[in-house]
């Protein structure tokens, strides 16, 4: 459970590095959708590159996948956009704290309804302190 759970947390630390990355991408092309894209293409890229070393999968069986199971790249590219152009403003200890609070949010109620198919997992009075320690953390964070 331990490493999952160091893997989570060098996952998080890739989405704070790609927040930077991307802001210094949009300073050199100038626009944020243009920086988005170049993010976009070279991580297709990448994925191409290992998908033969993959195994499994069947493109035929993604005509079954449900209407929403078709829009994470474009909930990807609204995170990217938005943090390319959040950063410079509010910075990256206050982005990335308050895109972790909405994680969680969102995580909470998915999980306590079961949403999109998730286990349900119920909203215990412990997990909502969580989520309001996450929101006085952002606060805090924030902070002058």
């Amino acid at each position: 459970m331990w490493t999952l759970l160091l893997l989570a947390a060098l996952g998080g630390a890739a989405i704070a590095l790609q927040a930077l990355v991307n802001a210094r991408l949009q300073q050199a092309a100038g626009n944020p959708i243009l920086a988005a894209s170049i993010s976009f293409a070279v991580g297709l890229a990448g994925l191409l590159a290992v998908l033969p070393l993959s195994r499994g999968g069947s493109v035929s069986a993604l005509g079954f996948a449900p209407w929403w199971a078709w829009i994470g790249g474009l909930l990807g590219a609204f995170y990217i956009v938005m943090s390319i152009l959040l950063l410079p403003r509010i910075g990256a200890a206050a982005l990335i704290s308050a895109v972790v609070l909405g994680q969680m949010v969102f995580s909470i109620v998915a999980d306590h309804y079961g949403l999109l198919g998730t286990h349900v997992r119920e909203a215990t009075p412990l997990r909502l302190l969580g989520g309001l320690l996450l929101v006085a953390g952002v606060v805090l964070i924030r902070t002058r």
